[in-house]
């Protein structure tokens, strides 16, 4: 087993817990179909890797922000101002979802059913007021 294990992580560059996943089907598939319950597959565990996100700059963040501002058609500018939000997580905004105090957009069950904040623009705060 150690050996399949290792052909499929190694050889078949699986992902680990693509592994983990094919080691407890097997295990199942003999306990159940060769009926031995003490037939057990022990799965050494491994901690996920985490790698740190990619930091910009200001000046890289100004540049790409500059960039996608003149790339925009005219007429577009609700696309800056919800930037970062999916059409459907915009739809089901409420104003309670707001907090201008700490500049932020509470989007409840987004991609994945997980809340989530999102920067609130200066550009939206200024629309808002001006309706």
């Amino acid at each position: 087993m150690q050996n399949y294990i290792l052909h499929l992580e190694h050889d078949r560059k699986i992902a680990w817990g693509s592994t983990k996943v094919a080691v407890l089907r097997l295990s199942i598939f003999l306990r159940v179909t060769v009926q031995n319950p003490e037939m057990r597959l022990a799965i050494p565990p491994r901690k996920n890797q985490r790698r740190l996100p990619e930091v910009l700059s200001r000046e890289e963040v100004m540049r790409n922000y500059r960039r996608r501002e003149q790339s925009q058609a005219p007429g577009s500018a609700h696309g800056h101002i919800f930037g970062g939000m999916r059409v459907s997580e915009v739809v089901s905004l409420k104003l309670s979802d707001l907090d201008f105090s700490r500049m932020t957009i509470r989007v409840e069950l987004g991609k994945g059913n997980k809340d989530r904040y999102t920067l609130l623009s200066r550009r939206l705060v200024k629309e808002l007021k001006n309706t």
